[in-house]
């Protein structure tokens, strides 16, 4: 959902954690959108919206 570019990141927040267990490397990352003028119409009465991003290397593959 890369519709979350289009929304104003002034009013974003945002968290990062990173975690070492094994053979792998899993960052995940956190953003909530708390101004979501130019939002679709479909959504309408939406208070906030949450994008959850993992990125990481299993066994030394990347994955996204």
């Amino acid at each position: 959902m890369n519709n979350c570019s289009k929304l104003k990141t002034l009013e974003q927040k945002m968290g990062k954690d990173i975690q070492r267990t094994r053979n792998r490397v899993t960052t995940s990352t956190v953003q909530i959108f708390n101004d979501l003028t130019g939002i679709s119409q479909q959504w309408i009465g939406l208070k906030s919206l949450i994008k959850v991003e993992r990125i990481g290397t299993p066994a030394g593959k990347p994955y996204h």
